[in-house]
């Protein structure tokens, strides 16, 4: 018992130095603040369209994740700035939404992904993470499935009706996941 002790003082105490600040090429997943042009830092060549890079991290320790509400912002959701290109000469509008849309898929999995990293925190700290690890791969895949669905379902957001359809499927699904939001 006193080794349990020990070791969850210990994991407290150590939790300050897992923490890390937000580099000036990432940018926050928002509810408000949507994505604009000035967020992709490399201009395509003419004709390419762009792409965006979106990826997570764990910015946390095990015992911060723990208890009914758990720390929401210890999981982030971000672009990558410098690594996500935009076309100017093409329809920029559409390509943003295309992009926010994706943001706003991959936020979805984020959110079930804080929901079972809290569900499953003290497991991870006594005994490791592996259930958790392929939870984690598990909802990775989902998200790159639901990705592929979405781009081919809307024509890559040329198709105004789908993309309505989309865009109301994934705010209703944010909003039943809003106990797991990072805002």
């Amino acid at each position: 018992m006193k080794l349990f002790i020990l070791f969850f003082t210990l994991s407290l105490a150590a939790s300050a130095t897992y923490g890390q600040a937000l580099a000036p090429d990432r940018l926050l997943w928002s509810s408000t603040r949507r994505l604009q042009a000035s967020d992709f830092h490399i201009i395509a060549k003419p004709g390419t369209g762009g792409q965006a890079q979106y990826q997570y991290d764990y910015n946390g320790h095990p015992t911060q994740f723990m208890g009914k509400r758990g720390n929401n912002q210890l999981v982030r959701n971000m672009l990558l700035c410098s690594a996500s290109s935009i076309d100017t000469t093409g329809n920029v509008t559409d390509f943003l939404r295309f992009e926010q849309t994706l943001f706003d898929i991959q936020e979805v999995y984020i959110r079930r992904l804080r929901q079972t990293v809290r569900v499953s925190a003290f497991r991870s700290l006594m005994v490791g993470n592996q259930k958790l690890k392929a939870e984690e791969d598990k909802l990775t895949v989902e998200a790159a499935k639901r990705r592929i669905a979405y781009g081919e379902q809307t024509n890559y957001g040329t198709l105004p009706d789908k993309q309505i359809e989309w865009e109301a499927t994934i705010q209703s699904e944010l909003a039943a996941l809003s106990d797991f939001s990072a805002e």
